[in-house]
């Protein structure tokens, strides 16, 4: 009895470890823990909508007071999503638990945030629908069609950081939450180098940190 709870152990423990993703033999070409601003967030304190760094916690923060509308807070990364890449980032909704309609995450790979439609992303969002935790997918091709737009099932408290990665490895994307892997599908020519913080409805979303490793 022990002996088989020991190997459905083990094996457990195996999988876990294949899902989560590696950098190993990667380089980290840039990273983010809001001590400043040297990624040249675009940041904006002005009307219901404002984006801020705060230096003493180390917190990118967004924060909308409009129901039912969108914001984004954006960077250029040093360098494109069109290759072998691992982007991790750390974000949490300041008490956002069992609330309606949450949704907060990451877009990147679009040239300006101005016309998006027709240019080729990532997205990959938190969602509370209906008391479930579900994470949203959406990869557009570079001539702004969309290539898959889906929802898959997740664990996760958004009133904790909870780590969002995203990576590509040849013609395979795969997007984990906190370590597990949660969906897999091929990959997209994105347009551009920008990177977004999202958050629809009324909200304050913080991101903890931000990087990314190529080959």
């Amino acid at each position: 009895m022990k002996k088989g709870l020991l190997l459905g152990l083990f094996t457990l423990i195996g999988i876990c470890i294949s899902y989560a993703q590696s950098t190993d033999g990667m380089q980290l070409v840039f990273e983010d823990d809001f001590s400043n601003n040297k990624n040249a967030w675009q940041l904006n304190q002005t009307g219901n909508k404002s984006s801020f760094i705060n230096y003493d916690n180390k917190l990118l923060v967004l924060d909308t007071n409009v129901p039912g509308d969108k914001h984004r807070v954006t960077m250029n990364a040093p360098i494109g999503f069109n290759q072998d890449f691992v982007l991790k980032t750390s974000l949490k909704c300041k008490e956002c638990a069992g609330a309606k309609d949450v949704q907060f995450g990451i877009l990147f790979g679009m040239a300006s945030k101005s016309d998006i439609d027709s240019q080729g992303y990532y997205s990959m969002r938190l969602l509370q629908v209906g008391g479930k935790d579900e994470v949203w997918i959406r990869v557009n091709n570079s001539n702004g069609t969309q290539l898959y737009d889906m929802n898959a099932k997740s664990s996760f408290d958004p009133n904790d950081f909870n780590e969002l990665s995203v990576e590509r490895t040849g013609d395979t994307v795969n997007f984990y939450v906190n370590g597990s892997l949660v969906y897999s599908n091929t990959t997209t020519e994105t347009t551009g180098n920008q990177i977004a913080l999202l958050a629809d409805n009324k909200m304050k979303i913080f991101m903890q940190s931000i990087s990314m490793w190529t080959k």
